[in-house]
């Protein structure tokens, strides 16, 4: 199932969503104390990794439990970005492409805005952070561009680099995740 564009012109419109995912979030905790009960060490990993015991951040429908976690860390990296966003451009509205919708992470309606997002353990890993700059540097129509991600092995070696080679991006890491 596809996630559906959010489109957001307020930090309280972007509360409403972040309850979402702290409410398929506990459920996904239920399910997973309710399989460590009841279940063997194997067999609870095996539930673990290939049943959908878990939901999709916001729209809430089943999921198996690594891709709930890399959807809904990527969903709480756009929900930051989008606030420090709206912070800088309180008039803009935007739309966020989160889970597995296509196009910029977050477009600004007037699309003068653009941003990627990401959570990984390391930035550079599959070389993440250097698509989504090339992506953002095909881009010829868009005045201001970000990056923000969170990242646990991030460094300011590697970020200065990344700021060297593209200047007409702004990089943003996350120093936490929380909602």
């Amino acid at each position: 199932m596809a996630n559906i564009p959010l489109v957001i012109s307020s930090v309280e419109q972007l509360e409403y969503y972040k309850g979402l995912v702290k409410e398929t979030s506990d459920k996904t905790v239920d399910n997973i104390r309710d399989i460590l009960s009841t279940k063997g060490s194997i067999e609870s990993l095996f539930e673990l990794k290939f049943h959908q015991v878990g939901y999709e951040p916001v729209q809430g429908y089943k999921l198996n439990l690594i891709e709930q976690l890399n959807q809904m860390f990527s969903h709480i990296v756009v929900f930051k970005a989008v606030e420090y966003l709206l912070s800088i451009y309180a008039d803009q509205t935007f739309t966020l492409n989160i889970g597995t919708t296509g196009g910029y992470d977050i477009v600004s309606l007037d699309e003068k805005i653009i941003c990627e997002c990401f959570a990984t353990t390391n930035p550079v890993s599959n070389d993440k952070i250097k698509k989504d700059a090339e992506k953002l540097e095909k881009n010829t129509t868009a005045e201001k561009k970000y990056i923000v991600f969170y990242s646990y092995e991030a460094n300011e070696t590697t970020l200065a680099n990344l700021r060297g080679k593209h200047p007409n991006i702004t990089f943003i890491i996350l120093e936490n995740i929380e909602l």
